[in-house]
């Protein structure tokens, strides 16, 4: 490693995947793991669930000395939440009106549109699915005849598939080329992610202002606690990592709104997850086993720190057990279903079932839903584009 390397370089190439080494786990000891308990001689705040009910989330959030504004809740979403979420993932956000890596590439040669003999358009997961099952011959890979060139090919791929899929925005998409948003560039925002969004945001808020309450020993004026349901997600990527992804160091500050906090949800394999500071220089870079059903916040001062995901952690790795208290699904510590995901509108801080919103899925598409999440992280990241009051961009 050079002597110029930043501080982030070298975490991030001490912690990334060996391509020759699939099981490389030797630097784990070293990585934060909130759920286990180990916390590698940082600095850590423990709120325990009795301070945390403002929001009626009934969990324990941890805060690093370090970096003031970042918290962990682990296994913040339930195991049925996170199969409901993935399905989601899976079968509509990645599909129109949403964009996806993939629209920015056009078809090469020898690659297949998805569109049935009837006409019809084949979605990835019906795709994936019918591939993965080995049911439909239609689906299947099949020899294919290029005229143009006379070769006949043994197999072919099709353009829209999980092979290809890394990413895919809802809502406000992100200007790659021009490093911005626009407001002519949008799809609707899901509103389940809506929910989920402002429900974490409130309990963020409201860790804020407990520490407000602590440090000036007096209550917040009624202004501040009007402003704790300001969130709006307006933003989401979606991103779709195999074994062999990550995601190099980076800031998300192109929101019109920085006060505002980024809230990101993990389901499938572990990551691990890098935060450094507000430049890649800054130490420490602090390595955070990310598993799935936790969930992170990015606000206040550490809203612009650098961040990433140096490796994807195979399934085949065994990590330490979760602490027995993170480990139960009852009580409120947990979203348990979409099903349950509607707010309550008299008491905003709580989720209550609404069976309009219920989603029905098949055995076979939990079937699939399980093999995917066996070999794949998926990764929701939430964020509020623009400032309370301002309805477009200019």
């Amino acid at each position: 490693m050079s002597g110029n390397a930043s501080a982030y370089k070298i975490a991030f190439t001490k912690h990334r995947r060996r391509p020759g080494d699939k099981l490389f786990a030797n630097d784990l000891d070293d990585v934060v793991d909130f759920g286990a308990g180990y916390y590698r001689g940082h600095s850590v705040k423990i709120i325990p669930h009795s301070e945390s009910n403002n929001s009626n989330f009934g969990g324990p959030i941890f805060c690093l000395h370090q970096y003031p504004g970042f918290m962990y809740l682990p296994n913040a979403l339930s195991e049925s939440f996170q199969k409901e979420i993935a399905l989601l993932s899976l079968s509509k956000f990645c599909e129109p009106p949403h964009l996806t890596n993939i629209d920015n590439v056009p078809k090469k040669r020898g690659e297949e549109t998805n569109v049935l003999k009837d006409g019809s358009l084949i979605s990835m997961w019906d795709l994936y699915k019918s591939q993965l099952l080995n049911s439909d011959s239609e689906f299947r890979h099949k020899p294919i005849n290029n005229t143009e060139n006379n070769i006949e090919r043994n197999a072919f791929h099709y353009y829209r598939s999980f092979d290809k899929l890394s990413w895919a925005t809802l809502g406000y998409h992100y200007d790659w080329t021009n490093r911005s948003y626009r407001e002519d560039f949008k799809s609707p925002m899901p509103e389940v992610l809506s929910s989920v969004g402002t429900y974490f945001s409130r309990v963020f808020n409201d860790q804020c202002l407990q520490d407000n309450v602590n440090e000036s020993k007096s209550k917040p004026v009624d202004d501040n606690n009007a402003k704790r349901d300001n969130f709006k997600a307006s933003a989401a990527i979606v991103n779709y990592y195999n074994t062999k992804s990550n995601m190099g160091g980076h800031r998300d500050d192109l929101e019109l709104d920085l006060t505002k906090p980024v809230i990101s949800l993990s389901v499938g394999l572990p990551a691990i997850f890098l935060l450094g500071g507000k430049t890649k220089e800054d130490e420490p870079v602090i390595p955070i086993l990310f598993r799935p059903g936790d969930v992170m916040i990015l606000g206040g001062c550490s809203r612009l720190n650098y961040h990433g995901i140096a490796r994807i952690l195979p399934s085949e790795i065994k990590l330490n057990p979760l602490r027995k208290e993170y480990e139960s699904s009852k009580g409120n510590h947990q979203i348990h279903s979409i099903s349950k995901l509607a707010l309550n509108k008299k008491n905003k801080n709580s989720f209550e079932s609404d069976d309009k919103e219920e989603i029905l899925y098949s055995p076979r598409d939990i079937s699939a839903v399980n093999t995917f999440l066996h070999n794949h992280r998926i990764n929701i990241n939430l964020r509020q584009v623009l400032p309370d009051g301002m309805e477009v961009i200019p």
